[in-house]
């Protein structure tokens, strides 16, 4: 997918959904929304995972690697 292609090009393990809204250059709730629903999907692949410290405040999305996601799949 091009979400996922765009986190691949990220060069950081971590990277903060804001800084990856405005890398996108997409605004507002809609944006946001769009951006967002492709994320769950990705998690639930287990090809990222998001996290959150505190409800309402910034999320999280840790990329993971080849390795990560084979070892998973043997489970």
């Amino acid at each position: 997918t091009f979400l996922n292609k765009k986190l691949e090009e990220l060069k950081e393990k971590i990277i903060k959904f804001s800084l990856l809204l405005e890398n996108l250059n997409r605004n507002g709730k809609e944006g946001t929304i769009r951006t967002f629903i492709p994320l769950l999907y990705l998690d639930s692949q287990d090809k990222i995972e998001l996290t959150q410290k505190t409800p309402f405040y910034e999320i999280f999305i840790i990329k993971k690697s080849e390795k990560d996601e084979s070892s998973n799949s043997n489970i």
